[in-house]
């Protein structure tokens, strides 16, 4: 199972474009901050030492207090001192001091292989490591009448983790009033994929968070970890520039601009496409329990996706689904594909997937102008007198054909090798118009016109060759009896205008999403036969041809096969491009910060 299997047409899924980073390409990308990363100013650390000190209010709620202000009621004595004196101990016990905790935020150990985030498919949410490269905690605990201070060592890690939900953005209406004064002031705007969006204010700490040398059953334990993964997230946003924040960015170039967003945490599933899971308890904010679910392994976690589910053109955007495929295999030869170079999860960070119809579709939108400007309906007119004007034709625009959409048809393509997108197709026959001028005179015109475009799997080359071709034709057909006086009867036959053109396109992936579709051949066919017609039928019939062959009908026909542009350029290289088995546009992405 993989991108080759992507089939967004389902009507359980109906997304126009799908971008799916796995977990693994997440943390890749959260781990530059807890390691080496650096302020592009001042190459100073990211993170900084935070100490904060809480006290009780009337209520037994914390509630944050300046350090200079408690010192005044614990008798100068700090309470994150590590030399306090039984004396001091005791004046900060009976004081109001409820608890302190000093953090740098960071990994505590350099470990790489440490899971920051893990992704809970089918929820909104995802559990969160809140690493530092120190932690120290101190209470009193009034359940053992106990001082306790835990400070960690750069051998220990603790293990506190904070339930996160994922937060969706439809449109600029939910964001704080800091982020939505720095959107309005970038214009027009539409969503993009730029990071990863976290609800902050959702923060909630997780029931299996332990603290070394702690009983999480104290009755301090769990307001003071509440307090303290709301500090640590505040701290992250204000210290990392909103790295876990928001994620509006400028209105970019996509070919199919996002018009709506909404979110699905997928899991990995097996070869008949169901997921693989085991369940968990997690807490939500207010000591509210929840059944989650994570995949059984850490390889299997790792292939976990989080999902952007795209609409375009204002389309309804249809309810969140798991997908019955991967986006990405552990298809590597080593028994440890985390560490093989050769699998698809350590060489991208995800995919992204253009719906066949939607890619369809915008290809009309692209031919539409240029299909008009050869259609076209020929009448023809009889004059009162003499032989050069016993005929006429007027050429008016013809309406548009209809049903140009091609639905998928698994059936045909396994018959032709072909997947036929777009078929427009228009054919007019004036009949026979009589002549006035002797009996069995008359001119009958013809005027049609088809373009297709389809997908060619070529079986006789490598997987995945795939090509787009487009095919078109144009015929002007006359056959006409005229008698005159002086010559007698004269048959005229032939196709001033019979041509076709069929151009190969093979797909070349830019890293800025750019799709280049290069002419790799065209086919040029021209049985057009001039016919010496008398008079003004023939200026009015070279009026029209002159029309075509000025631009009307080209080779290249529009812009449509030079590029075409993926959504979220700025935040991802793109490293190939392809048609799935179901004629969806795929390829691999990764992040570009962390390519």
């Amino acid at each position: 199972m993989s991108i080759q299997q992507s089939n967004l047409a389902q009507s359980k899924y109906g997304y126009d474009t799908v971008v799916a980073i796995t977990q693994k390409a997440l943390n890749n990308a959260i781990e530059t901050y807890y390691t080496d990363a650096k302020k592009p100013d001042t190459l100073q650390p990211i993170f900084t030492p935070v100490s904060l000190y809480y006290v009780k209010d009337s209520s037994g709620n914390p509630v944050a207090i300046a350090k200079a202000d408690l010192l005044k009621l614990t008798g100068n004595a700090d309470p994150l001192s590590l030399n306090l004196s039984a004396a001091q101990i005791k004046t900060i016990s009976s004081s109001a001091f409820y608890f302190a905790y000093n953090f740098t935020i960071g990994n505590p150990t350099g470990d790489g292989t440490i899971s920051y985030i893990t992704l809970h498919p089918g929820s909104d949410t995802v559990s969160y490591s809140l690493l530092c490269k120190n932690l120290q905690v101190a209470f009193w605990n009034p359940d053992k009448s106990s001082w306790v201070s835990i400070k960690q060592t750069l051998l220990q890690e603790f293990n506190l983790k904070a339930t996160v939900k994922v937060k969706t953005i439809l449109d600029n209406t939910n964001l704080s009033p800091a982020v939505q004064a720095a959107v309005d002031s970038l214009g027009d705007t539409v969503v993009d994929v730029q990071k990863l969006i976290f609800d902050l204010d959702s923060a909630a700490i997780d029931l299996t968070s332990t603290l070394t040398s702690l009983d999480s059953t104290c009755s301090v334990f769990a307001p003071m970890m509440q307090q303290f993964a709301s500090d640590y997230f505040s701290t992250y946003a204000s210290q990392n520039s909103g790295a876990l924040n928001y994620a509006v960015t400028q209105k970019n170039s996509a070919s199919l601009a996002p018009t709506g967003l909404e979110w699905y945490i997928g899991a990995p599933v097996d070869a008949y496409g169901n997921p693989i899971l085991k369940n968990e308890t997690v807490v939500l904010k207010g000591g509210v329990p929840m059944i989650v679910f994570t995949p059984e392994t850490m390889d299997q976690q790792d292939l976990s996706t989080l999902n952007y589910l795209f609409s375009v053109n204002g389309n309804a955007l249809p309810a969140a689904a798991q997908f019955n495929w991967n986006w990405l295999e552990d298809n590597g030869t080593s028994h440890n594909p985390d560490v093989d170079t050769n699998a698809d999860i350590n060489k991208f960070a995800g995919a992204i997937s253009i719906k066949r119809d939607a890619f369809a579709r915008y290809l009309q939108s692209q031919l539409d102008s240029y299909v008009a400007r050869n259609l076209w309906v020929p009448s023809i007119y009889t004059g009162t007198s003499g032989y050069d004007d016993e005929f006429g034709i007027e050429f008016a625009q013809a309406p548009m054909p209809q049903n140009v959409f091609q639905p998928f048809n698994a059936a045909t393509i396994a018959t032709t090798g072909y997947d036929e997108l777009l078929r427009y197709s228009y054919d007019y026959n004036s009949g026979n118009v009589a002549g006035y001028y002797a009996d069995g005179d008359y001119m009958n015109v013809v005027c049609s016109f088809y373009l297709s475009v389809r997908i060619d799997r070529d079986k006789a080359m490598p997987a995945p060759y795939q090509t787009l071709i487009i095919d078109q034709g144009i015929t002007f057909a006359i056959q006409s009896q005229m008698t005159a006086e002086d010559y007698g009867t004269q048959f005229y036959q032939g196709s001033p205008v019979s041509k076709t053109f069929t151009d190969v396109f093979t797909i070349l992936a830019g890293d800025d999403g750019a799709i280049s579709f290069a002419n790799s051949k065209t086919s040029h066919y021209d049985f057009s036969s001039p016919i010496d017609l008398p008079g003004n039928v023939i200026g009015q019939i070279n009026e029209y041809i002159q029309g075509l062959t000025a631009g009307n009908f080209t080779q290249v026909p529009v812009t449509l096969p030079k590029q075409f542009v993926f959504p979220g350029g700025n935040a991802f290289l793109f490293k190939d491009t392809q048609f799935s088995n179901n004629s969806d546009l795929v390829c691999h992405i990764s992040y570009a910060a962390t390519s």
